[in-house]
């Protein structure tokens, strides 16, 4: 038996199938990719951040997003559904529609076993592309540990680690409690 064929999707193609569709999917390199659902604690930590960033960026002029508005990453053609998105000033949004964005400031994603390499390669690649974009975090929701990336230039990205529960990490211009991240988190359930 033969395996399928693959069928590359233009953008346009994509985008007006995610408008009509019941089911989110990202759209990379011409591919359209489905995405599962996500575990109490990668949930639990996707909440508490929203919390912890919403409360420290009130009236600064930034948005703090959950991961139902798509980013587009212009250099490899790809819209992705970040975890939490950080947007300061004000959003810019590619032609007539207002379903995705263009100016992210602060991309974080809570790390799974099935996206884990693709979050740390492919896609922070793509993310990396986005003029905008300042810092991507990673999160575990297996352990207590966060990692920022901060651009210094172009091709410069500085990593910062954090692990302990105790400890804080700035993320845009809030400093957030690690504590507060993995508030609830029950790591047998990630």
């Amino acid at each position: 038996m033969a395996a399928p064929v693959q069928t590359k999707v233009t953008p346009e193609a994509y985008l007006e199938l995610e408008r009509k569709a019941l089911h989110k999917s990202e759209y990379r390199h011409g591919e359209i990719v489905a995405m599962s659902g996500a575990s109490l604690a990668h949930n639990i930590i996707v909440a508490n951040l929203i919390i912890a960033l919403g409360n420290c960026l009130r009236k600064s002029g930034c948005l703090v997003l959950p991961s139902d508005m798509k980013v587009y990453a212009p250099e490899c053609e790809s819209y992705y559904y970040p975890d939490v998105t950080v947007v300061c000033g004000k959003v810019e949004f590619h032609e007539s529609h207002k379903d995705y964005f263009l100016n992210p400031s602060v991309i974080i994603e809570v790390l799974s076993p099935g996206t884990e390499a693709y979050d740390r390669g492919e896609k922070f690649k793509c993310y990396r592309t986005i003029p905008a974009l300042q810092e991507y975090v990673l999160v575990s929701p297996g352990q207590v540990l966060v990692e920022r990336y901060r651009k210094e230039s172009p091709n410069h990205w500085d990593l910062v680690f954090a692990g302990d529960k105790e400890a804080s990490i700035g993320i845009g211009t809030c400093q957030v409690r690690l504590a507060d991240v993995y508030e609830n988190v029950d790591f047998t359930l990630a």
